[in-house]
Parts: C-alpha cells; sequence; structure tokens
C-alpha cells in the first residue's frame, strides 16, 4: 500500500450481484464480507470501519432499477446475515447518510 496511513482506512466498498444485498458468511480458507470486515477493523485500528455493499436492487414489472448501496459495521454484520435482513440503504434520496 505505499506510503499510506491504514488508520485513514473508513471503509471498503464491494459489489454484488443484482438482489444480492447481503453480506457473505466465508470461513478462514474463503473469507467473505464478515472476514473481510473483522481484517479490515484489524488492520486499521479504526472499530468505526465499514463495509458498503453495492447490487442493483429488483422489483415488479415496471420497477425501474438502480444501485443500491447498504451498509454495514461491526455490530450489525452477522445479525444482518443470520436474519436475512440488509443493512440500512445509503443515502436512497439524496439525504444525508445515517449515522450507523
Amino acid at each position: 500500500m505505499g506510503d499510506f496511513d491504514p488508520s485513514a482506512i473508513v471503509g471498503s466498498v464491494h459489489s454484488h450481484s443484482a438482489g444480492n444485498h447481503l453480506p457473505s458468511s466465508g470461513n478462514d480458507q474463503e473469507p467473505g464480507d464478515i472476514q473481510h470486515l473483522t481484517g479490515l477493523v484489524a488492520y486499521s485500528g479504526n472499530p468505526s470501519a465499514r463495509l458498503y455493499i453495492v447490487a442493483q436492487n429488483q422489483g415488479p414489472a415496471g420497477f425501474v432499477p438502480y444501485n443500491q448501496i447498504n451498509i454495514y459495521n461491526q455490530s450489525t454484520i452477522q445479525q444482518a446475515r443470520d436474519n436475512f435482513t440488509p443493512g440500512p440503504e445509503v443515502n436512497p434520496d439524496g439525504t444525508p447518510c445515517p449515522g450507523t
């Protein structure tokens, strides 16, 4: 990473396939999004680091899809995966991002 201060890292962005807004699980041999965020927090030393997942959303006929961005942090990522509930959508209507 060259001359880069890891503490400056605030998050990471991953793209997923259409309709896939949940973080992926994995294991030590094949890490997923959950392990990625854990490693990012450890590497940066920033416990507030976040993971943003970008995926085109889907809807009924006539729905105009767009690239939806969902946010996760260390305290929400596993719960989102376990409950099959995507994290909050970031900036869906051009409004300020939530304080998550």
